[in-house]
């Protein structure tokens, strides 16, 4: 599915690192549970809110 080195600084190049140049689903959803948790925690805890 994957090679070793995909495991890249970001979304775009993992995705090229990939053999049939696609995210699974499951790994996704992980990606994306992880970010919206890191902007909850610069909302709630640091007040960081992007407005622009």
């Amino acid at each position: 599915m994957f090679s070793l080195r995909s495991f890249s600084n970001n979304i775009l190049s993992f995705r090229y690192d990939c053999l049939d140049r696609k995210v699974l689903e499951a790994m996704l959803k992980q990606i994306l549970i992880h970010l919206l948790l890191a902007l909850a925690f610069l909302h709630s805890e640091c007040y960081i809110i992007y407005i622009g």
